[in-house]
């Protein structure tokens, strides 16, 4: 009964997310029919299912070495034994030091997305952003080039759900912008299409350096 019911929550939870997903990229609650408004809340952010797997991941590759180096070694009594300790302390290194860049970027590309309120209008095609000190807006008109940047194909899956947008406009000013909602499924065919688009494929997709600077000062 008790399984019954955490299986229940969890895809129940899928289903909604699902059904969620579908009807802010395509349906009537996306931005290819009505203006969007949204902003990214930190009790958003940090409860997604991916920080708290990563989380939980984390803690198990912490948990096994202890297991391994207070009980394993101690009762280990051939070569084998020896071997397959010493292994699996090597792999949750190698795991834990993943999971500590993983961290990296869930905070860079927090900071790229805290306080930041994103509209779009489907009307004008028009991107609007709202920061704690100013705000841009932008249409297609406006933009020279939009590059979508994320893991290339020698990157680790790991990193897969980190990616973001930037907009290079015709005054020189590159507007960067966190990939995180469905919302955005459509934002560079539909609002951008006739816009030079580039995907930028990294190993790790880091966040540029000037531009976290940036948002931890304001």
């Amino acid at each position: 009964m008790g399984i019954g019911v955490i299986l229940l929550l969890i895809f129940g939870g899928l289903m909604y997310r699902l059904i969620r997903f579908s009807r802010e990229s395509t349906g009537d609650g996306s931005p290819l029919e009505k203006q969007v408004t949204y902003q990214t809340t930190e009790w958003q952010y940090f409860t997604r299912f991916d920080l708290l797997s990563t989380v939980f991941l984390g803690f198990v590759c912490l948990y096994l070495p202890y297991v391994v180096v207070a009980y394993g070694l101690p009762a280990a009594k051939t070569v084998w034994h020896y071997a397959i300790a010493i292994g699996l302390v090597g792999v949750c290194g190698w795991a834990l030091y993943y999971i500590w860049i993983w961290f990296r970027l869930n905070n860079q590309y927090w900071q790229l997305t805290r306080d930041v309120l994103v509209t779009l209008d489907p009307a004008d095609k028009r991107v609007f952003l709202q920061y704690p000190d100013y705000t841009v807006s932008f249409t297609a008109a406006d933009a020279t080039r939009v590059e979508l940047v994320g893991t290339g194909s020698k990157g680790s899956k790991l990193f897969s759900g980190f990616t973001y947008w930037r907009f290079h406009l015709t005054d020189g000013l590159i507007v960067y912008l966190n990939n995180n909602s469905s919302f955005l499924t459509h934002i560079q065919e539909v609002y951008f299409g006739q816009v030079p688009f580039r995907y930028e494929g990294k190993r790790i997709p880091w966040i540029d350096r000037e531009v976290i600077s940036e948002s931890a000062e304001a």
